[in-house]
Parts: structure tokens; C-alpha cells; sequence
């Protein structure tokens, strides 16, 4: 009888302790939050402020389920497009801007083309947890799922599937208030991808 080695499950996650191969990026024109990497989680810290952290996967990978631990100590105050937690994954495909394109871009458009120079990119898929009101951004690159409504502070933590799965090769983490000039802090403990 012969024994094989099966691959049951794999589960990529990723290093909320350290802010290495994190990159922080910024909207012009509006403060950044802070962040505070420590051994036991990732803190966001939101003062009237918003700004993405982005997470270059060292190569793709097939994503069957998106798991997130996460509280915070606050929320935004209610309107419009304020989150308290987004989690986006950022899928590989054909897109790469043009010329021209490249000439109006804003500049986060370009890093986070840049994280993956020899792939091209699909969309963001944006896991939301929301108070209900929020007006996500529309644009065809961009989806967004409402995953969690939360009405006051403590857990944002989540699990859902993904059907079909999703050829992840960046993570996108966001918690804003600039619009309505919120201050909270995030506290996220996991965030695994799972193959």
C-alpha cells in the first residue's frame, strides 16, 4: 500500500506584529492614521484621518475563505464613506494603466499597481464592516461586500467564504474618519487567507 502526502489545507497569515513588507500609503490632501505593529496585534489609530495599508503576497494565492479578527475601541460617526474596518483583496488580471492613464493617476493608484510590476490587476474586493449608511467609492476595479453591521464598539471579526475563489495577490487593510472627523482605534489580531 502506498502513502501520499495530500495538501488538506493551507492557510496563509498574515504578520500583523511587524510592519515589514507593509506598505502604507496616502490620499493627498488628507492625514494618514497610525499604525502600531506589536507581538500580539496591529493597531490602527484614526484621528479625523485615512489612509491604506497595503501587503504584497510573496506569490498569489488561491483564497477559499477570508478570516479577520478585529475590534475597536470606537466607531465613525454616522455618513458618508467612513468605515470602521475594510478588508480588500486584491485580485491579479489584465490592467495595467496607460500612459496617459499614469499621467492623471493618483499616486495609491500607481503603488498599488507597482506592488505586483509583472502581473496586472483584476479588482479589489472590499469585506466591509459598516453601521449601515456608509457610501462606498464607486468603480468598476473596485466591489465592495458588506460582511458585518456593527451599532457599537467591540468585535468587527468575520469569516466568509469565497465562491469562486479568488487569485489574491495583494491585501488591502483600511479604517477611515476623515470625512466625518472620527477618532477610534482598530485593533486587528488575524487576518488569514485560506487556500
Amino acid at each position: 500500500m502506498k502513502h501520499r502526502a495530500a495538501r488538506l489545507l493551507s492557510v496563509v497569515l498574515l504578520p500583523l506584529h511587524s510592519g515589514m513588507n507593509w506598505r502604507p500609503e496616502r490620499y493627498s490632501g488628507i492625514s494618514p492614521n497610525e499604525y502600531d505593529f506589536t507581538p500580539q496585534a496591529l493597531r490602527i489609530r484614526v484621528d479625523s484621518s485615512s489612509s491604506p495599508l497595503f501587503f504584497p503576497l510573496e506569490k498569489n494565492v488561491m483564497a477559499k475563505r477570508l478570516e479577520v479578527e478585529a475590534s475597536t475601541n470606537g466607531l465613525p460617526k454616522r455618513g458618508h464613506d467612513d468605515f470602521v474596518l475594510r478588508v480588500g483583496l486584491i485580485t491579479a488580471g489584465d490592467y495595467r494603466p496607460s500612459w496617459l492613464e499614469r499621467v492623471f493617476a493618483a499616486k495609491w493608484i500607481l503603488n498599488l499597481v507597482a506592488l505586483k510590476p509583472d502581473a496586472g490587476l483584476g479588482q479589489i474586493i472590499f469585506y466591509n464592516v459598516v453601521q449601515g449608511g456608509e457610501k462606498p467609492t464607486a468603480d468598476k476595479r473596485m466591489v465592495n461586500h458588506t460582511v458585518k453591521v456593527v451599532g457599537q464598539p467591540g468585535d468587527l471579526g468575520f469569516s466568509v467564504p469565497l465562491d469562486p475563489a479568488l487569485d489574491v495577490g495583494a491585501v488591502w487593510l483600511h479604517a477611515d474618519g476623515d470625512d466625518t472627523k472620527s477618532k477610534f482605534t482598530v485593533t486587528v489580531k488575524k487576518i488569514a487567507l485560506t487556500e
